[in-house]
C-alpha cells in the first residue's frame, strides 16, 4: 500500500511539474509534502554574521513563470563557439557563433537565480533543486562596470564588448569548457530579444560562469561582467549548473518589462513580468569587500 501511495504521489507531482513548477509537490527528503514554491519562499539565505535575507519574491515569480512557459519550447539561436587552443589542453570562446536549433530550456533538475537586489557581500546566487527543494547560496562578484559601492546598479549596454557590465534577464547554461585563465567555465546563452523596455541578451558574448581567486569569504572583487564564484564553490556547484539550466540575472528594474524569447519556432504570446510585493528584506548592509578587478 505504501508503495502504491508513493507511486501516486510521484505521478501527481510529475503532472504538476509539467505545468507549474512552483506547485510541484516534493516527494522525498526533508521538504517532502511541500511545494517547491513554499520551500523557496520560506528560505532564509545564510549570511555569516549578518541578518538572514530572502530571495526576492519578484525574482521567484519571474523565474517560475518563465520556466512554466518556455521549458522544452523549441528555438533557433546563435551560440558562442568554443575552440581548442593549439598545443594546450585549454579552449577559448569566439564571438563567431554557430546557429543551432533546440529547446529553450532543457534541464528540469535545477534553476539559478542571481539576485542583484542584494550586495556582493551577501550570498545572492541561489542554486535551486527542483526535485528536492534543496537550495544552495553562494557569493558572486559582478562586473566592475555595473558597480555602485558593492551593489550592481548599472546595466545599460551590458552586451557591448568591453563594457565590463553584468547582464540582465534570462539565460540558459551551456557546456563547460576549460579556459586558460579560470579553468572550468560554463557558457551562458541569452534567451531574450530586444523589446521596447529591454535591450536583449541573445547575442553571443564572452560572459560565462567561472571561479575566481578574488571571490572568497572575506573578499568579493569585481569581474569584467562574468559571473564570478569562489574556486571552491565553482567546483562544488558546476555539475548542477551546466547544460540547459535556466539562469536569471534579476534586478528590481526588470519589473513590468516585456519578455521576448527570441527564435521560437512557435512563439506564444509575449510574457510580461507582473509587479508583485517584494519580500526581500531591506539592504541595510554595506558591501565592505575590496574591489579587486578581473574577468
Amino acid at each position: 500500500m505504501k508503495i502504491l501511495i508513493s507511486a501516486i504521489l510521484f505521478f501527481s507531482a510529475s503532472l504538476t511539474f509539467a505545468y507549474e513548477i512552483g506547485e510541484r509537490i516534493i516527494v522525498r527528503g526533508p521538504h517532502s509534502g511541500k511545494t517547491i514554491r513554499q520551500v523557496v519562499e520560506a528560505y532564509r539565505v545564510p549570511n555569516s554574521g549578518r541578518t538572514p535575507t530572502r530571495i526576492s519574491q519578484q525574482a521567484i515569480n519571474d523565474t517560475f513563470s518563465f520556466f512554466d512557459r518556455y521549458y522544452g519550447a523549441e528555438r533557433t539561436f546563435t551560440q558562442t563557439s568554443v575552440w581548442p587552443q593549439a598545443g594546450t589542453n585549454f579552449e577559448y570562446i569566439s564571438l563567431q557563433g554557430v546557429t543551432k536549433r533546440g529547446p529553450a530550456i532543457w534541464n528540469a533538475d535545477h534553476i539559478v537565480i542571481l539576485d542583484f537586489s542584494q550586495p556582493s557581500s551577501k550570498k545572492r546566487l541561489h542554486l535551486i533543486n527542483l526535485l528536492t527543494g534543496e537550495i544552495e547560496s553562494f557569493r558572486s562578484g559582478h562586473g566592475r562596470g555595473s558597480d555602485c559601492e558593492g551593489m550592481a546598479c548599472r546595466f545599460e549596454g551590458f552586451m557591448n564588448e568591453n563594457s565590463n557590465r553584468s547582464p540582465l534577464g534570462f539565460f540558459v547554461t551551456g557546456q563547460t569548457y576549460n579556459s586558460q585563465q579560470h579553468g572550468p567555465a560554463i557558457l551562458l546563452i541569452g534567451l531574450e530579444g530586444r523589446t521596447s523596455t529591454f535591450e536583449g541578451n541573445d547575442r553571443p558574448t564572452t560572459i560565462v560562469i567561472h571561479g575566481a581567486w578574488y571571490v572568497n569569504n572575506g573578499n568579493v572583487g569585481r569581474s569584467n561582467g562574468c559571473v564570478a564564484l569562489s574556486d571552491s564553490d565553482m567546483t562544488a556547484a558546476r555539475d548542477r549548473m551546466e547544460d540547459g539550466v535556466l539562469f536569471y540575472f534579476y534586478h528590481p528594474s526588470l519589473r513590468g518589462r516585456g519578455i521576448n524569447v527570441s527564435g521560437l519556432t512557435n512563439p506564444p504570446q509575449p510574457l510580461v513580468s507582473a509587479v508583485a510585493p517584494d519580500a526581500t528584506s531591506s539592504q541595510d548592509d554595506d558591501d565592505s569587500a575590496s574591489s579587486s578587478d578581473d574577468n
